[in-house]
């Protein structure tokens, strides 16, 4: 069984995020963050040496939609195993969205702040650095 097995946002959740034409910064941070831990965005791209969150964000968020239009996107988040994030993964992910808190989110989207638990919950149990 995953560790984020019942982690996962609820499908509610994915379609609000889907439908957001032009979400705020936070929202988009999160979302890369997703993409990066699902390995759907290269982390070669995602780790550059000028690259800041915001414009990480920038260039995910397409990757982000498209990964939620997946029919299994749901399924892949619900039985995702973070430890098979891989070093760069997690350094990335964490990079783009470590600096979020709940409360600030939540205030954007509460949608997005279902994500970032996830994100968080991945990080938390993927991380062997600590």
């Amino acid at each position: 069984m995953a560790a984020t097995k019942g982690k996962c946002p609820c499908n509610g959740s994915l379609v609000e995020l889907k439908s957001l034409p032009s979400p705020p910064q936070q929202v988009k941070e999160v979302a890369a963050a997703v993409v990066i831990l699902l390995g759907d965005f290269p982390v070669s791209e995602a780790t550059t040496e000028n690259t800041t969150s915001a414009k990480l964000s920038d260039k995910t968020f397409m990757t982000f939609k498209r990964t939620l239009a997946s029919p299994k996107c749901n399924e892949r988040m619900w039985n995702f195993d973070p430890k098979t994030v891989t070093p760069e993964q997690m350094k990335a992910a964490k990079f783009a969205a470590d600096h979020i808190t709940l409360d600030e989110i939540k205030k954007k989207s509460a949608a997005a702040g279902d994500l970032l638990k996830w994100v968080k919950k991945v990080i938390s149990e993927g991380d062997t650095s600590a």
